[in-house]
């Protein structure tokens, strides 16, 4: 391949990133608005993750994490069947992106299912 199709391919998959990131914001925003909670799995971890951006623009409280179990295990875990307590890896992922204590994480998405489950 020549640099400028090289160019050329980086560029347009750039604009793709670019867009999918805003197509999942504007999706968020819309779900939010009808009062969804948005949820993160063991994927937002992965290194190649476009979920970061995506994170970064959910309101705290409208935020979840999930196992997805058995799939989406999260680094450092990946390969391994998920469960419940690999949560813990999300939480940490989401506080080093928002940048916030994993202790406001863990709070924060503990009453959110609390509330969407009308728990106690």
């Amino acid at each position: 391949l020549s640099e400028d199709t090289l160019f050329s391919k980086a560029e347009n998959d750039f604009v793709k990133y670019k867009l999918n990131v805003k197509l999942c914001l504007n999706v968020a925003k819309i779900l939010i608005d009808a009062g969804i909670y948005i949820s993160f799995a063991g994927n937002l971890t992965y290194k190649n993750s476009d979920l970061s951006e995506v994170a970064m623009d959910i309101p705290l409280d409208r935020i979840l994490i999930e196992t997805d179990s058995p799939f989406l295990s999260p680094v450092p875990l990946r390969g391994k069947e998920n469960e419940p307590s690999f949560l813990k890896h999300i939480a940490h992922k989401l506080a080093e992106i928002r940048d916030v204590s994993f202790e406001m994480i863990e709070s924060t998405t503990q009453n959110n299912a609390k509330i969407l489950f009308n728990l106690k």
